[in-house]
């Protein structure tokens, strides 16, 4: 093995250890965990039902997290637990969940990393957190309008990486929960301190 080959090897292996010697560790966070036996909150089940009222609805973090506990692993391909909400105000959003490692590693170009690594890695939980702003966008064709989330900040465990690696780690199936359609008498969703305020607007 020549000197450059020895070296890449060993920046690999060195940057490999030093991002698991973090991503394994659980987030501070400090947000609500999902309820046990999440389920889709009767709230919304209303909202979506309601055509004639201009009333706001209000979901707490602990909704918020049972709702996503419920629509994220819909997909297949994101088999998070544990999820974990907070919602720290001025339109952002912050959840946290477990998944395998092996659940980041099948997109390419990583897929082939999971080849590489030791077969007890492949099943061990990791943390992923991402803290994200949302703003309603309109539909390119339609009256449809959509809840966006630009991820601000991602990490691995207690890693923080660059926010554009969940595009990388995550297929075009699993980036679509990143764009959320609202019902159709949703005129405002606001993200304030430790709630969701949705309001809707009469016909």
């Amino acid at each position: 093995m020549g000197l450059r080959s020895f070296l890449v090897l060993a920046l690999f292996f060195g940057g490999l250890g030093w991002l698991g010697s973090g991503i394994m560790d659980a987030p501070r966070i400090g947000g609500t965990p999902a309820p046990a036996g999440a389920s889709t909150p009767s709230k919304l089940w209303r909202l979506a039902q309601d055509k004639g009222r201009a009333r706001p609805t209000t979901l707490s973090e602990s909704e918020v997290a049972r709702l996503l506990a419920r629509e994220l692993p819909s997909t297949g391909e994101v088999p998070l637990t544990a999820v974990i909400v907070r919602l720290p105000g001025d339109g952002r959003l912050e959840v946290a969940g477990r998944l395998p490692l092996r659940a980041l590693l099948n997109e390419p170009p990583l897929a082939g990393a999971v080849q590489m690594l030791p077969a007890g890695w492949v099943e061990r939980p990791v943390w992923v957190r991402l803290r994200a702003r949302a703003q309603i966008e309109p539909s390119g064709a339609g009256p449809r309008r959509y809840l966006r989330l630009d991820v601000e900040r991602f990490w691995l465990g207690r890693r923080r990486l660059p926010s554009l690696l969940p595009r990388i780690l995550f297929s075009p199936t699993t980036l679509g929960l990143l764009r959320w359609p609202l019902p159709a008498p949703v005129a405002e969703v606001r993200l304030e301190t430790g709630r969701v305020v949705i309001t809707t607007t009469s016909p």
